[in-house]
């Protein structure tokens, strides 16, 4: 969650390669698409990357997005090169690669004068929006109120096979209570169900 991204509010990338880094230095990496909200990132990648927040319980780190995974820093640095060719105005660089609200983040993250000449543009300038590109970086300061999943809860070590509790007899736990979360995908809800059904049977 962080106010850097109201600009890109309801924007959507696809087939982007989302990489996320937390406090304690652990990395992970996705491919998918992701939503910008007006306070924050959203959409399934991110709600898989969380994990590696909120397992640690601290929503402090990076996220790293690469808007276009499939080609290299120097192509892209040869695409912007040609672009930059026949583009008269620095504005429209990105024309049908990006819609406006990414194309402003890119030349806001890579520090980009637009206000120069396309024809002006350096090879250090067409360099850096090559990077920015693949590296489009936000931090992560915190978590949305209203999360769809949880992480933590009652350690399934100290439940029976039955989920009845070891310490307490006759308590059993179920769903969202015990510590198990999955990707998206059904998964959680599965666990809701299969949790409660294997209490059900044991009462």
């Amino acid at each position: 969650r962080g106010k850097e991204t109201r600009d890109l509010n309801c924007t959507k990338v696809s087939n982007v390669l989302v990489k996320a880094k937390n406090g304690n230095g652990q990395e992970k990496q996705e491919m998918g698409e992701v939503l910008f909200k007006e306070e924050g990132l959203s959409g399934i990648v991110i709600f898989n990357l969380s994990t590696l927040f909120s397992r640690v319980g601290d929503f402090h780190g990076k996220i790293t997005i690469d808007l276009l995974p499939k080609v290299t820093e120097k192509e892209l640095c040869n695409k912007l090169e040609k672009r930059k060719a026949i583009c008269t105005d620095t504005n429209k660089l990105f024309v049908g690669m990006f819609v406006n609200a990414v194309a402003n983040e890119i030349f806001k993250q890579s520090k980009f004068n637009i206000n120069i000449k396309p024809q002006n543009m350096t090879d250090v300038a067409i360099q850096n929006l090559a990077k920015t590109i693949k590296n489009l970086q936000f931090d992560v300061c915190g978590a949305y109120d209203n999360n769809q999943v949880y992480s933590g809860g009652v350690n399934l070590n100290d439940l029976t096979d039955n989920l009845e509790s070891k310490q307490i007899p006759s308590l059993f736990f179920v769903g969202e209570i015990c510590n198990v979360d999955g990707v998206c995908g059904g998964y959680n809800l599965q666990w809701a169900w299969t949790s409660g059904h294997i209490v059900g049977e044991s009462l």
